[in-house]
């Protein structure tokens, strides 16, 4: 060790940094997740109107729908803040 340098220490914040960032991954990943799902709904729902089996204005609302159901699961299932 060079004179006048300190021993290395855990940093006890480190836990903590490590928390925010693993929350910060799972938004980001949850964001990605909701918008590759709302369009592949709305492919899957292209589909389906283009075939005559769906109207446009059904297939808007149970989209809609779909994603506001699966966000608000989302939002209970995440960690809380500040705990």
């Amino acid at each position: 060790m060079r004179k006048g340098t300190m021993p290395h220490r855990r940093n006890p914040n480190r836990k903590v940094e490590s928390l925010n960032l693993r929350a910060k991954l799972a938004k980001l990943m949850n964001a990605k997740l909701l918008g590759l799902f709302r369009h592949l709904l709305t492919f899957g729902g292209g589909f389906l109107v283009a075939k005559g089996w769906m109207d446009a204005e059904t297939l808007a609302s149970l989209v809609g729908a779909a994603i506001t159901v699966i966000g608000n699961v989302m939002s209970v299932k995440a960690p809380e803040k500040g705990e």
